[in-house]
């Protein structure tokens, strides 16, 4: 069965804006997942009312809008997956027809349209696309298996295995490919054949008239993480489950609904990335002089989509911070050395660091000179 179309899926949230929100975790007794230190989650939207990208706690699945909240009309996204090699983050681009393999900036949220899927004949519909640890890439369409060339987008059949429409797909940390079907029906997948093997059927106790398994990703651990929607106002909930437990179902632990500003989001394509926050790399102590025009950039390893804030004491009176690109400027007006800190916030955390602003006081001016009358004799 497929999922939703984009223009039935806009009925479908209007209807469920209708009712009150409730919690999607309510009733839970279990403590929520954490991520691994070091990795980072992200959610690739599915719904006009909220911007393409969110980075994600997984622990409570509260989301927070990536970079200055790119929101492209219709923009729909289905499994996304990270190439390590290249450190690129692909998704299955359902946002027109025919789909494309597009790519997601994950510290601006701003993203690049790519090709078409083509076995060189036609253009298949695809269900879902995942790249091993190696940066060998895969796309699955029913039951086939395709190996997937992420330059264009192209497509070589694989072989089929005995499932239907796998809408998750991505790898453990032992390269190892699973796939998620809509009913929750977990099956490996070898990459060789396209054969598949039914690994276990999960249960999502959430009380909920209808749950569909869509968006999945392992963590560097090796649990599951997956994306629900659902008949509740949540419309789309995030789980975590051990596939090591004798019973995996029994350890299915709810996050809640994704959620960004009050807001709840339906997405259907999870994305868990290796991911550190910034570092400062500037000096931090520095000089500059009364009445005097000051710049000092405050930079980081964070790269792009990293934010800067005074967070505690404050600059030189005269000088002011560009929260967007760490630039100190303007000119000082009395003289003294403040002590402040600044903190980098990226998708991935955020550093305090303390600086020293040492202003000197001007030069004094130079006495004029004085130049007495020559009395001839």
């Amino acid at each position: 069965m497929k999922r939703f179309a984009p223009a039935l899926a806009l009925i479908v949230a209007a209807a469920i804006a209708l009712i009150a929100p409730v919690a999607a975790n309510a009733g839970a007794t279990v403590s929520p997942r954490t991520l691994p230190a070091g990795q980072a989650m992200f959610a690739l939207s599915c719904d006009p009312s909220v911007s393409d990208l969110h980075s994600v706690d997984a622990a409570t699945a509260v989301s927070t809008q990536v970079g200055t909240g790119t929101q492209t009309e219709n923009f729909c996204s289905y499994q996304p997956a990270w190439d390590a090699q290249t450190k690129t983050a692909y998704f299955l681009d359902e946002t027109t027809y025919p789909f494309r393999l597009s790519t997601m900036n994950i510290a601006t949220g701003v993203h690049t349209v790519g090709a078409q899927f083509t076995d060189g004949d036609a253009f298949p519909s695809i269900d879902a696309i995942a790249i091993s640890p190696t940066g060998v890439a895969y796309a699955t369409s029913g039951a086939t298996l395709y190996s997937l060339n992420l330059t264009d987008a192209t497509l070589a059949r694989i072989g089929t295995g005995e499932h239907e429409n796998l809408y998750g797909f991505a790898f453990n940390p032992a390269g190892v490919l699973y796939g998620l079907d809509y009913n929750s029906n977990l099956y490996a997948v070898n990459t060789s054949s396209g054969e598949s093997t039914l690994v276990t059927t999960l249960s999502f106790p959430s009380g909920e008239e209808s749950v569909n398994s869509l968006g999945i990703q392992f963590d560097s651990s090796g649990i599951l993480w997956v994306a629900n929607t659902s008949t509740g106002p949540g419309r789309a909930v995030l789980w975590s489950v051990d596939l090591t437990a004798a019973n995996p179902s029994a350890s299915a632990v709810p996050s809640g609904a994704f959620i960004v500003g009050g807001t709840y989001f339906s997405t259907e394509a999870l994305l868990i990335v290796p991911c550190a926050g910034p570092v400062f790399t500037s000096a931090a102590e520095v000089a500059g002089t009364v009445g005097s025009t000051f710049t000092f950039t405050a930079t980081t390893s964070g790269g792009a989509g990293t934010t800067f804030a005074i967070t505690a004491g404050t600059l030189p009176a005269g000088l002011v911070l560009d929260a967007a690109t760490g630039i100190i400027s303007g000119t000082p007006a009395g003289a003294g050395t403040s002590a402040f800190t600044i903190t980098a916030t990226n998708v991935c955390g955020m550093t305090a660091q303390p600086f020293t602003l040492a202003v000197a006081a001007a030069a004094p001016a130079a006495a004029p000179v004085v130049h007495l009358p020559v009395v001839s004799g």
